[in-house]
């Protein structure tokens, strides 16, 4: 498997996942732990996803194919 390993400072930057499963509630958390702002869009999301985001962790945003 080829890794490509990025590193950057989030903190109140804007990040956007795209996919509203659980592969994407996985990558938000360690987005929003790192001090980012979330955006995640997908055809539905998790129950925890709405969760978070009606906490006001982060916006989702709903799109249809």
């Amino acid at each position: 498997m080829n890794v490509f390993h990025l590193f950057f400072n989030l903190t109140g930057q804007t990040v956007g996942v795209v996919g509203g499963g659980t592969v994407a509630a996985r990558k938000v958390l360690p987005v929003l732990r790192a001090g980012a702002v979330g955006n995640v869009s997908g055809p539905w999301h998790t129950s925890w996803l709405r969760a978070r985001a009606d906490d006001g962790a982060f916006s989702l945003f709903l799109c249809t194919t």
